[in-house]
């Protein structure tokens, strides 16, 4: 496959200009990318060989939206830069994952027609110091959660429905508890059993 033809692969999945960037980074670099079906569980994952002489394997979920798409895979490929250049001598979101994905991301951020404005100022933000994984930062999550498809269907964040009210997730009924820090506590309306819930899940808000 050419590099025109990879960069066209890429292109519906990805913000505008940041194609030929990633296609570059990827052909120049032992490792391998799918383009998965969305999965509940993770964005995307970078599976990591036992030892250097295997590739690391990058998958992202196909259904997100192109600026959570490109942030998930670069937070991946700074898994697999990471590991291409110390092993697995480091841990897996230290110091150097973390520079690392600061240096992957910041051509992007200087590009003008990659991010929207109203996004960009958060997303800077939070590559100062970048968290394990994008979710694990209310603010962007919910920047990103604008340009999301989900949105059209009526649900909304758990954070702007009201202390027990009743809400669907992954086919469940539950009923909005207390919140700690970031999370709820959450009583499923059948089973009574309690579950912690992420204020930023996107939620079937029940009258």
């Amino acid at each position: 496959m050419t590099q025109e033809e990879f960069i066209k692969q890429l292109e519906p999945f990805l913000p505008q200009g940041s194609a030929p960037m990633v296609a570059t980074w990827i052909r120049n670099n032992p490792v391998s990318l799918t383009i998965t079906r969305d999965r509940r569980t993770k964005l995307g994952d970078c599976r990591l060989p036992i030892n250097k002489t295997g590739r690391p394997r990058i998958t992202v979920n196909g259904g997100l939206n192109p600026y959570n798409f490109l942030i998930t895979l670069i937070h991946e490929c700074a898994h697999a830069d990471v590991f291409l250049n110390y092993g697995h001598r480091v841990k897996p979101h230290g110091d150097e994952w973390k520079s690392t994905y600061q240096r992957l991301m910041l051509p992007y951020l200087q590009k003008p027609e990659v991010f929207p404005e109203s996004l960009l100022k958060v997303l800077v933000r939070h590559m100062k110091n970048p968290s394990a994984g994008a979710n694990a930062d209310p603010k962007l999550v919910k920047a990103l959660a604008v340009f999301d498809p989900a949105l059209e269907d009526g649900l909304v964040s758990l954070d702007e429905l009201p202390d027990g009210a009743k809400f669907g997730l992954h086919g469940q009924v539950f009923i909005k508890g207390e919140k700690r820090r970031t999370r709820y506590f959450c009583t499923d309306a059948v089973s009574k059993r309690k579950y912690t819930v992420s204020g930023t899940a996107r939620v079937s808000a029940f009258d």
